[in-house]
């Protein structure tokens, strides 16, 4: 697993995800890289808004998150 910080910066990232929606996922998964790895039908189980679900899930590349992260 990877450090943690990584997963909520790149969940923070995403146009329209703030404070209450971070909490809300990560209250649901368990932690911030689960909520990059569930599927689909989880995520619409949060009555997340399609759009949002689907920038989650196109969030594959997490290298600018690391280059942020080192700086």
């Amino acid at each position: 697993m990877e450090d943690q910080s990584l997963y909520q910066l790149a969940l923070t990232r995403i146009n329209g995800i703030g404070p209450a929606y971070t909490k809300k996922l990560i209250g649901r998964f368990g932690d911030a890289e689960s909520v990059f790895r569930a599927a689909r039908v989880d995520l619409q189980r949060t009555r997340l808004p399609q759009h949002l679900i689907d920038a989650i899930l196109a969030h594959t590349d997490f290298s600018a998150r690391r280059k942020e992260l080192q700086h």
